[in-house]
């Protein structure tokens, strides 16, 4: 799941109902993607508000009583593609998972950042991802 959790509520519904249906979905990864202004956060810096989806992400996490999946979730990139190139944690482990499974879906849900950066960086996963 690669999401800006802290924005609109669409994110947690989505995160809630992946964390209730673990028998279904194979949860490697939840890697946090940038927003600005949108939502009602609509005055928040892009660093700001992938430092508030990583903190909600980690709160709904304790309200769903699966603290245990803390660690998988990643912080992403604080700039747009366009703006900066630089690789983040978010990306690392979106190039681990694809290079390790013949294909991996992404449920990408806020600005693709993320994926974009990881695809650049390691072309070779363009053709072991589902998006």
């Amino acid at each position: 799941l690669d999401t800006d959790m802290y924005n609109e509520i669409d994110d947690q519904f989505a995160l809630t109902y992946l964390m209730k249906s673990l028998d279904v979905f194979d949860l490697e990864a939840v890697t946090i993607a940038p927003f600005s202004k949108s939502g009602y956060a609509n005055t928040m810096t892009i660093e700001d508000g992938t430092e508030k989806s990583y903190e909600v992400t980690l709160n709904i996490l304790d309200m769903l009583n699966k603290s245990e999946y803390k660690h998988i979730v990643y912080k992403g990139a604080t700039k747009y593609f366009k703006d900066s190139k630089e690789s983040n944690e978010a990306v690392e482990k979106i190039i681990e998972i694809a290079n390790k499974n013949d294909k991996t879906t992404i449920l990408a849900i806020g600005a693709i950042t993320n994926v974009a950066l990881a695809i650049e960086k390691a072309p070779e996963i363009i053709n072991k991802i589902n998006l």
